[in-house]
């Protein structure tokens, strides 16, 4: 009798070890429940940037239990239909993930509301014919956009007019040592008009609310504004001045070296702090699929700098 009431608990701890999709102590943003394809088990495995499983069904997690998406794995890859929910549990859209594009369909039309493993607001938004739109993001992408918004490439870009180099080197070489009159008031009209966004950038750079988790994003992002301003104050300014006094041999030189290394140190300040200040901010707060697809279509001339 001893023998068969061992034999019972055995069994019955057995079973209880074995791993459930209603564990509470893994039920939160931290864990992914998966099921093997091939076995039909089902495990528990840590949430990560990259997935680490090849074939399966999936379910993640918000912070009070509730499940946050529902999915299936082909070959480490996201295929098929993507569910997710609120964070009371209720179905909110499908992700259809076809071969060559993704379509997003949201089930109920009106007042939108998505969140963050950790229940707080990530977006909000108006569901109309099923399509999202007037979309406002929050928390740590609500500030990246922010950001984005105030420096987007066409306030910084073009320090000098495009051509301006090109223009001169044809003039050299056709042996001009003029410029005529009305570009050099192009090029006076077009840095007028770079200094004012810039300083209007700088406006609203400054008043962003500061991002304590990592204010280097905004911090790098002012920067590289000021500098532009500092340049086109003194440089560049001074750069037109030259270009009026014609293009002798002995302001030639000068000019080229002003025009060459004012857009060579732009581009350096650019790449050395405001770009390592993005890469630095999406490593620590990584982006979702629809939160990439929003910036390629509100701000293409980003990706278009890659």
């Amino acid at each position: 009798m001893r023998i068969g009431w061992v034999i019972i608990g055995t069994l019955l701890l057995l079973y209880g070890c074995s791993p459930s999709i209603n564990d509470s102590k893994k039920r939160n943003e931290n864990w992914c429940w998966f099921i093997d394809k091939a076995t039909g088990k089902g495990k528990w495995i840590p949430v990560a940037n990259e997935t680490t499983v090849d074939s399966g069904y999936y379910s993640l997690f918000y912070s009070n239990g509730k499940v946050r998406e529902t999915g299936k794995i082909a070959n480490r890859k996201n295929v098929d239909t993507v569910c997710t929910y609120d964070i009371s549990g209720q179905l909110l859209k499908y992700t259809f993930l076809e071969k060559d594009t993704t379509i997003r369909y949201y089930l109920f039309n009106g007042p939108y509301i998505e969140f963050t493993p950790k229940c707080q607001i990530a977006m909000e938004a108006t569901v109309s014919n099923h399509v999202l739109g007037r979309i406002k993001w929050n928390g740590a992408f609500g500030h990246y956009v922010e950001v984005m918004k105030a420096i987007r490439p066409s306030n910084y870009e073009h320090i000098i007019p495009n051509d301006l180099l090109e223009v001169i080197e044809k003039l050299i070489k056709q042996g001009n040592t003029m410029i005529p009159a009305g570009y050099l008031n192009e090029c006076d009209s077009s840095i007028n008009s770079s200094a004012f966004l810039t300083e209007q950038t700088l406006k609203d750079l400054n008043n962003i609310s500061p991002f304590y988790q990592m204010p280097e994003l905004q911090k790098a992002a002012i920067d590289v504004v000021t500098f532009k301003r500092d340049l086109l104050k003194n440089q560049v300014v001074e750069l037109i001045g030259d270009l009026r006094n014609g293009l002798g041999e002995e302001n030639k030189k000068k000019i080229l070296a002003i025009l060459n290394g004012a857009m060579f140190s732009m581009a350096s300040q650019y790449n050395n702090s405001f770009a390592k200040a993005q890469m630095d901010f999406q490593k620590k707060f990584p982006f979702t699929n629809e939160q990439y697809d929003f910036l390629e279509k509100e701000y293409p001339e980003l990706f278009n700098q890659k």
